[in-house]
């Protein structure tokens, strides 16, 4: 996530925009991604407890298209990682769990760093020669909860684990008037399930790229209760690490629902007479 948009690139957010998105989201394709319930709710959204939790890119969207997500029989979906990344028991080497305490910005581990980019304002660098499938990241979340019961859970937290929540970032373009933690929790939390999300304050560092141009992928680890971030190629020392928020994102979609304008190099990005029209809509 140029430092015009610092950390405006968090991600798994949706904005309370709902006839932009509505509109947006029968012209293309967003898969897994819900915008729904993190919009202002329409009389023509219908509930039912089939609807699966709509703030969020789900975890196995930042998969490739041909990667194998369908679980075997007996699991859930969202565990299964990519089959050519080996699977967390099989790693002999893995970082330990994580769950982030102290609400600055700065964290490294023997993998990677979060640091100043020159790029997005902050995001995670590798701080070691990486190869394709290592796990870099396993964290485990802040708090989750469904798009209903965000402040409820919120203040279940302690102290501590309230400031670290409190100290990311919201992006501009969320709707006036929203609370702090609810625009926080759509500009950065991840899916768990089809139902639930949560926050991963680490994890919320990392940048975007439009697949295939992101180097990490992710996964929820039911067992263990983490999101699993692993290389998806070689890296080298020194080279920022990127994720995809969603495969199916339009930059138009991505600029709507994070506030940032993707120059990733894998799309064609938006130019200042696209923006400046949908600003005007707005």
């Amino acid at each position: 996530m140029n430092t015009s948009q610092g950390d405006s690139l968090k991600k798994k957010s949706v904005l309370g925009c709902s006839q932009h998105l509505s509109m947006l989201s029968s012209q293309w394709k967003i898969g897994l991604i819900k915008i729904r319930s993190m919009m202002e709710s329409s009389d023509e959204s219908p509930g039912s407890e089939d609807e699966p939790c709509e703030c969020v890119h789900d975890v196995n969207e930042s998969l490739p298209p041909d990667a194998d997500t369908e679980p075997e029989e007996g699991t859930d979906k969202h565990t299964n990682l990519h089959s050519e990344i080996p699977s967390i028991i099989e790693e002999a080497l893995v970082p330990p769990l994580t769950r982030k305490m102290s609400p600055g910005l700065m964290y490294h581990n023997e993998y990677f760093e979060v640091a100043k980019s020159s790029v997005a304002g902050w995001g995670a660098f590798a701080v070691r020669d990486l190869a394709k499938g290592d796990v870099i990241l396993r964290e485990i979340p802040l708090f989750v909860a469904e798009t209903d019961n965000v402040f409820h859970e919120f203040y279940k937290l302690d102290k501590d684990a309230m400031d670290v929540a409190l100290s990311l970032h919201s992006h501009g373009l969320i709707k006036g008037g929203t609370p702090k933690i609810i625009g926080i929790w759509q500009t950065n939390c991840f899916a768990v399930t089809h139902h639930m999300a949560g926050l991963f304050p680490i994890a919320a560092r990392f940048n975007h790229a439009c697949y295939p141009a992101n180097n990490v992928d992710y996964q929820y680890d039911h067992d263990n209760n983490a999101l699993t971030m692993m290389a998806r190629e070689d890296i080298a020392a020194g080279k920022e690490l990127t994720i995809s928020y969603g495969m199916n994102l339009s930059p138009l979609l991505l600029y709507l629902c994070y506030g940032f304008r993707c120059s990733c190099g894998g799309c064609k990005g938006l130019n200042d007479e696209e923006v400046a029209i949908f600003t005007m809509q707005w």
